[in-house]
């Protein structure tokens, strides 16, 4: 098991790049604002939500 930490307020998609690659054991967490939580769900993160991949969202708050 790898665990990902993706700071998407910074990064965006880039930091998502190659999420094809994970395994199932695999685990990422997502840093995020408020108004980005919709957007990485229904964008690249949605392959490894349905490949079973725990996926974790932190909000930012200001």
């Amino acid at each position: 098991m790898i665990w990902f930490l993706i700071d998407y307020e910074n990064i965006n998609e880039a930091g998502l790049v190659g999420i094809e690659l994970l395994k199932d054991d695999d685990q990422i967490i997502v840093f995020h604002n408020p108004s980005q939580k919709k957007n990485i769900e229904e964008g690249v993160l949605k392959q490894a939500i349905n490949k079973n991949i725990e996926v974790q969202f932190v909000e930012l708050m200001n």
